[in-house]
Order: structure tokens, then C-alpha cells, then sequence
């Protein structure tokens, strides 16, 4: 008997060790979703950077910036956990490149994706009256929405017995809805920079109505033909705004736009063999690179602003445009801070580019700095037919806003 109850204890023993060895090795497995490969790069996806260290978990020897693009080389099979914040996060020590070192960071702060802004812009179009009609100033929030019902389902936010009105004024239940789902407060303040007059106008949001309005592609349909999906939701402002151009439109307390540090580009004429580097085809997606192939620098272009030497080349196929190289320099240091590809597409089209010298097209390019507290901005390089426009950053390591337009067909 006395034997029986040790070789249980020696076996309860054994199974809550072997319990316990098995939840350690689950507490050291990855959890990020991103499957990690080796020869394959991926870009730092935490906000304030990633360390990178002498060896796995070793000493830290500096920090990668967001959205910084590393190539891994190793897997070092060496799981751990660390604390960020008040979470516990657990993945692998993976070995990058730099320049011709290999450091190690850890897994779940890198991504496939490249890390977008959580700032929000929304476009502000303004008042005009053409042919006797006039269309009020709105700002269309519906991309931030997202619980639209579709056909014959119930409305989420809209009444039924309204369906096929051309515009509908929310009531303040759906007003109470519709702002907490964006997260919006009666107390927040409208805040719309104009990128052309480089100026800022505020509206304050308990003063402003919100309505629903059928879009433009769907406008002339009756409720035997509508959803609710073919609205847009967004705040009048009536009579109020009559700026043309591009209106960007930020909602909260605090203003994240600046005036004064923004400029048009207005390219200067150069020889092609001039341009300081040439294009360089990694970074064009593999299934067009094939194109290349045919395609040959052409009209190149340069332009000085605040230390820095913008230039762009238009790569052509029989005389054609479909992209545009650009590279941006350092005047100083003679450091190449960006280069990228604008490619024109079946959703986007390349704007014509400012030439100093001609009369101006209707495109423009832009760069300053029209957000507190960061880089200079890129915007006008592509326009869309599908989708929405972007602000991009001189800095690359820092994350693209993507206009909330609500571009839908």
C-alpha cells in the first residue's frame, strides 16, 4: 500500500513537471501572425522604434525607426518574452542586416505591412453654385463608419421610411451613434488645413449638423433602389466653406496642422544624364518588372527647398508616361533620404507635374511641413480613380496617411 501511494505521488509528480515544461515552451512560442522567413524582409511595426542588440537578448546597441525595412538572415531558435508596456509579448530573437553586421531584434515588432498613420484626414469640399444649383460644404466621414447594411437588410443608423431621400439629417440618437462609433466628442473641434492658401479655419463639432446624402454615383435612385450603403454620412457646414483646393480635415482637440512650411513644386528643366542616381528596379513589384525592361529615362526635373534637392525622371515606353523616379538629397551632406516609384495604373493616373517656365496644368506637387512635429510631406504625385490619395513623408520611416476620401464606384 505504502508503495502504491509513492509511485502515485512519484507519477503526479512527473505529469504536473511535464504540464509545467509544456506550458513554458507554449509561453515561448511566437504570437505574432507574421510568419517569419529567412532571406526575406520585413518593416519595424512598433511606434517607437525596435532595438537591435549584440546578440539574442544581448546588449542594446541602437534602435530601428518604424516602418524601417530589414532583411532577416537568421533564426536563432531562441524564444523569450519581454514586457511592453502592460502587455507580456512573446516571440524569437531573429538575426538582421546591417550594413555588414548581423544584430538581433525581436519578431513580433516586425511586419509584412508597412505600419499606416492612426492620424485621420478626411477631405472638406466646399460651397459652390454652378448651372443654378448649389451644393452645400460637407465633410464626408463615411469610411470610418463601416456598419453600413446593404439591400434589403435593416438600416444600422438611418430609418427605413427615410431610404430614398436625397439628404437626411440625423436626430440625436443617431447623431449620439454615429459620433461614438468614430469616437468623435461634442467638444472636439473641425480642424480644415487648405493646402493651396496654406491656411486653417475651425469649426467647432457640437455646432455642426450631421446628414446623410446619397453619393454622386447613386444620386437620382429612389427608395425602391437604395440602401443605406448608398449614403455618405458626414457634418454640413452649409454656407460656410467656399475654399477650392485641397481641404484636409482632422477631428479632435488638438490641431495637428501648422502653417507657413509648406510649398509647390515647380520643377526646373535638366539633362537626363544628370539625374544623381539611377533607377533602381528592386523596388519596382516583381510581376511588372519585365516592363522595365523597355522602359528608358526621358524628361528629368530638379527642385531646391530647405536643404533639399528633389529630383524626378519620367520613365517612358514608346514615348509614353506610366511612372516617375524620385529621389530626394540631402544638399548638405549629399545623403539620398528618398527614392520611390510612382507608377500609373488602372486605379491611378500620374498629375501632371508644375514645369517652371510653362503655364501650369491643374497638378501641383507639394512638400513641408504641414503637421506639427513632422517631416516634410510629399502630395500631388498620383491622383486616383480608384481608392484614395496619400500623404507621404520624406522620412520613409514614417507612416503614410491615407486620406479617408471614401472613393467608392
Amino acid at each position: 500500500m505504502k508503495t502504491s501511494i509513492q509511485l502515485t505521488i512519484i507519477f503526479i509528480a512527473l505529469s504536473l513537471y511535464a504540464n509545467a515544461m509544456t506550458s513554458n515552451v507554449i509561453m515561448y512560442q511566437q504570437t505574432d501572425t507574421t510568419v517569419i522567413n529567412v532571406n526575406t524582409e520585413y518593416y519595424v511595426s512598433a511606434k517607437s522604434g525596435l532595438n537591435y542588440r549584440d546578440t539574442p537578448n544581448g546588449a542594446i546597441l541602437g534602435k530601428f525607426l518604424l516602418n524601417k525595412q530589414l532583411k532577416v538572415v537568421h533564426k536563432s531558435n531562441v524564444f523569450d518574452q519581454i514586457t511592453d508596456g502592460n502587455k507580456t509579448i512573446q516571440g524569437e530573437w531573429l538575426g538582421v542586416a546591417k550594413e555588414l553586421d548581423t544584430v538581433y531584434v525581436f519578431s513580433t515588432f516586425l511586419s509584412s505591412h508597412l505600419t499606416q498613420s492612426e492620424l485621420k484626414i478626411y477631405y472638406a469640399s466646399p460651397y459652390f453654385v454652378d448651372n443654378n444649383r448649389a451644393r452645400q460644404s460637407f465633410i464626408n466621414m463615411s469610411e470610418s463608419y463601416q456598419d453600413y447594411s446593404y439591400d434589403d437588410e435593416t438600416p444600422t443608423i438611418l430609418y427605413q421610411k427615410d431610404i430614398g431621400k436625397d439628404t437626411i439629417p440625423f436626430d440625436k440618437k443617431q447623431r449620439l451613434k454615429f459620433l461614438k462609433k468614430l469616437k468623435i466628442s461634442e467638444l472636439d473641434t473641425v480642424f480644415i488645413f487648405n493646402l493651396n492658401l496654406d491656411s486653417i479655419i475651425k469649426y467647432k463639432v457640437k455646432n455642426l449638423p450631421l446628414i446623410a446624402c446619397v453619393n454622386i454615383y447613386d444620386s437620382g435612385g429612389t427608395g425602391d433602389d437604395l440602401s443605406e450603403f448608398q449614403y455618405e454620412f458626414g457634418f454640413n457646414l452649409g454656407k460656410t466653406y467656399t475654399i477650392e483646393g485641397e481641404n484636409f480635415v482632422s477631428i479632435g482637440k488638438e490641431n495637428p496642422f501648422q502653417t507657413g512650411k509648406i510649398k509647390p513644386i515647380l520643377w526646373q528643366p535638366m539633362e537626363v544624364e544628370d539625374f544623381p542616381i539611377k533607377f533602381d528596379i528592386k523596388i519596382v513589384e516583381k510581376d511588372r518588372r519585365s516592363w522595365f525592361d523597355y522602359a528608358l529615362p526621358k524628361e528629368t526635373y530638379k527642385f531646391t527647398s530647405n536643404n533639399y534637392d528633389y529630383y524626378i525622371q519620367n520613365l517612358k515606353d514608346d514615348d509614353v508616361d506610366h511612372s516617375r523616379y524620385l529621389v530626394a538629397i540631402n544638399s548638405t551632406t549629399g545623403e539620398v533620404i528618398f527614392n520611390d516609384l510612382f507608377i500609373s495604373s488602372e486605379g491611378t493616373y500620374l498629375v501632371p507635374l508644375s514645369i517652371k517656365g510653362e503655364k501650369p496644368e491643374w497638378g501641383t506637387q507639394w512638400t513641408g511641413e504641414i503637421f506639427k512635429n513632422k517631416p516634410s510631406i510629399l502630395y500631388g504625385f498620383t491622383s486616383a480613380s480608384f481608392g484614395c490619395p496619400s500623404i507621404r513623408f520624406l522620412n520613409k520611416t514614417q507612416s503614410t496617411i491615407w486620406i479617408l476620401c471614401d472613393n467608392r464606384h
